[in-house]
């Protein structure tokens, strides 16, 4: 839970004051109605399938404005996730006074057209933050942390204050 930890940290942390972030968040998972076997194993792709609908039910409920996925069978849960308007981002960037062209701004455009976009899940539009699985083996996880984790997470704070 490190990894979920850290990203739930990133996006709430200027409201948090230090406190836990445990209270804050609801968490469903694509896989949670497969059986534990102890021997952590990945689970086998038909499983995900059928207990995809018990993740999107659950989204349905809480109604939440912001939805992060970790790992690609997460984000099945939420498709089809939609590119955040370049006016949006834009609108983001002209708060801090940065062009869309300068260096920082291409970069929060290529953070965003990778990391973020929105999707239509709960019926309206809510934000999604598409992460890598913080135990993928390839190392997708710990760059994307280094990386791209506090850039995404700004941009989806603010994302929310213009959206709201």
């Amino acid at each position: 839970m490190r990894g979920t930890k850290l990203t739930i940290e990133a996006l709430l942390g200027p409201d948090l004051g230090g406190a836990s972030p445990w209270p804050f968040f609801a968490m469903t998972n694509s896989a949670k109605c497969s059986g534990a076997d102890d021997r952590g194993d990945k689970v086998p792709d038909p499983l995900y399938r059928r207990c995809r609908p018990f993740a999107t039910a659950e989204l349905r409920l809480l109604e939440p404005e912001v939805v992060v996925s970790q790992g690609a069978q997460a984000r099945r849960v939420i498709e089809p996730i939609l590119p955040v308007p370049e006016a949006d981002v834009g609108r983001v960037l002209a708060t801090l006074g940065l062009p869309d062209v300068s260096p920082v701004g291409s970069w929060v455009k290529a953070v965003a057209d990778r990391y973020v976009g929105f999707t239509r899940v709960t019926g309206k539009n809510v934000i999604a933050m598409i992460t890598p699985h913080p135990s993928d083996r390839g190392g997708r996880w710990q760059v994307f942390a280094r990386v791209s984790l506090p850039v995404s997470s700004w941009l989806v704070r603010q994302l929310l204050s213009i959206w709201r």
